[in-house]
């Protein structure tokens, strides 16, 4: 029998080994690349939604004109902010009233039915084609399918005749109809249709509630600003919706919003983001201003978090930071509600002549409802501005006849250009001994992302929210039980997010569990979980370490036995 080369065979052994573990890394690689791809998990790019026009309509009861200023002031707001984004005067049709004898000058004609037909179906027509959309605002009291006007009013199955009459004409595939009033979700059904957005600043049986001043309202004012400095439209909702929230009318106001077209609106989900329900994925990718590198922002930095005094002190120094990369800012101020406050419900008027069926909203329903501070400058940093104000709790508590209980202070801030900032809440309490009660609430903690049963590669964001009722410490987050992160909570509002950028392609494949803890300065926690899929290529998840091993080994053999072979020749 012939002897077999020693550095052969070792060779051959070494090529066999390395053959046969690409020929498995291929194999791994081709059945996992369907679930390395998901399509389904993978964020789209935002989009232009292509809005070619804008037709703004201010509503009025006409019976009393109630808060038609503030009415009439929101849509002034919203016109600027569009010719901001650009947009033409010959692009904006703006329609407002003139009960007072004096048309808004920004206004092209009165707010009347006549009018709106007209806007929609013809002046919007050589605006708007296949690739050309049409955006609509819509501000008024509002009821029940029905949008306050002088005259007739606007039902919602006249407005999605106009609708339906301008695509017919023209062909156009896209347009957004945003309508701010109360009962304003129960124009989604019939106005929702295929290719539109309809967001709504309530649900159909709800409020919706002006700002403190009575200038905007709350839900307009931040879907706007928002708007303004490139969120998505699903992103301007999501703001929009967190100042409701903020200024403490969750309770009586539901934002709604409808872009699947099924007819049915839906709120956020319970962490306050899109999609929920079906609804959500269209607007989160369609911009009206795409976004922009230097945009200007508005943020509240530091407020503070949870206050107690006792009812012998008669002021109480409050500062705040706000910061930002524009020096206009028109306000910042603070608005304080009574212990056991509730906002308001707006009601019908069955006899009146003029508005059957219309909400009514008298003009000082905000009255006795709120005690309102403004702040100053006290220091200017680069980039930030530090506010302070002097609260005088006699006033406070003479105001509202309540000396003891939870005073909500919600802090807020806006730019000459109306760019808002995301309110922040808080709270003072005034008790008999100025002493935090013991704390056995645990703190509240959410996973906003990644969601549940998401298939994960490469890195992702994991990212955590709480709060507490008195003091947050910190917030962990946890793999499979395995602490990766720890965050320490600042001793004022708004608490950070916890964010911890986890490389999936280091961890096996698989179902994963993702945890979330908050702890309390009382040392009370709260936990959540979420269970995800780690879906890596093996061309990713590859471990190059043990074939480079063999293949050290394999060359030293392939040396040595060389040597030996020489050796024996000799």
């Amino acid at each position: 029998m012939r002897k077999i080369n020693s550095k052969v065979f070792i060779t051959f052994l070494l090529f066999v080994c390395m053959i046969n573990s690409a020929s498995v890394l291929t194999v791994n690689s081709l059945n996992n690349m369907e679930t390395y791809i998901n399509l389904d998990s993978m964020p789209k790019a935002a989009v232009n939604a292509n809005i070619n026009a804008w037709i703004i309509v201010a509503g009025d009861r006409e019976s009393d004109h109630s808060l038609y200023y503030c009415i009439e002031n929101g849509c002034d707001e919203v016109y600027d902010i569009l010719r901001g984004l650009g947009y033409a005067e010959s692009k904006i049709y703006y329609l407002a009233e003139d009960w007072d004898g004096s048309l808004p000058s920004r206004a092209t004609a009165t707010s009347e039915k006549t009018n709106i037909q007209y806007a929609i179906e013809t002046w919007a027509a050589d605006k708007v084609s296949s690739s050309l959309g049409l955006g609509i605002f819509l501000f008024d009291h509002g009821g029940t399918n029905r949008m306050s006007l002088p005259g007739p009013n606007l039902g919602d199955s006249s407005l999605n005749t106009y609708l339906d009459n301008l695509e017919a004409a023209t062909g156009m595939t896209r347009s957004v109809i945003v309508y701010e009033a109360c009962r304003a979700g129960s124009f989604i059904n019939p106005v929702s249709k295929d290719n539109r957005i309809v967001v709504c600043a309530t649900d159909s049986e709800h409020s919706s509630y002006p700002t403190a001043d009575r200038t905007t309202a709350v839900f307009t004012e931040a879907f706007w600003s928002s708007i303004s400095v490139g969120y998505s439209i699903g992103e301007a909702f999501e703001n929009a919706r967190a100042n409701v929230v903020a200024a403490g009318l969750f309770s009586s106001q539901k934002p709604w919003i409808d872009d699947n077209h099924d007819e049915f609106g839906h709120e956020t989900n319970i962490l306050g983001y899109l999609p929920n329900g079906g609804d959500g994925n269209d607007a989160l990718n369609s911009h009206i201003n795409p976004p922009l590198l230097l945009a200007p922002w508005l943020t509240i930095e530091m407020c503070p978090i949870r206050q107690y005094v006792t009812p012998d002190v008669r002021t109480l120094p409050i500062s705040i930071m706000v910061r930002n990369n524009d020096t206009n800012i028109k306000y910042v101020r603070a608005i304080i509600t009574p212990p056991e406050w509730t906002p308001p419900i707006p009601i019908i008027v069955p006899d009146d002549p003029y508005d059957p069926e219309i909400l009514y909203f008298p003009e000082q329903f905000y009255a006795d409802s709120f005690f309102d501070i403004s702040f100053t400058i006290s220091a200017v940093e680069a980039g930030s501005y530090n506010y302070s104000a002097l609260l005088n709790l006699d006033g406070l508590k003479n105001y509202f006849g309540e000396p003891e209980g939870d005073y909500r202070i919600t802090f807020m801030a806006k730019t000459e250009s109306n760019i808002v900032a995301q309110m922040v809440p808080s709270v003072i309490t005034i008790n008999e001994d100025g002493e935090a009660p013991p704390d056995q609430t645990p703190p509240t903690i959410a996973i906003t992302n990644p969601t549940s049963h998401l298939n994960i590669s490469n890195t992702i964001n994991i990212t955590a929210r709480g709060d507490d009722d008195q003091a947050l410490d910190k917030i962990q987050i946890l793999l499979d039980g395995k602490l990766l992160d720890e965050t320490n909570m600042p001793s004022y509002y708004p608490y950070p997010e916890a964010v911890y950028n986890l490389d999936s392609s280091k961890y096996t494949n698989g179902i994963h569990n993702i945890t979330a803890i908050a702890i309390d300065e009382s040392g009370n926690q709260e936990q959540t979980s979420v269970f995800v899929e780690f879906s890596n290529s093996s061309i990713l998840n590859f471990n190059y370490i043990p074939y480079l091993i063999g293949a050290g080994i394999g060359v030293a053999l392939g040396l040595v036995s060389s040597m030996i072979f020489r050796r024996k020749k000799k």
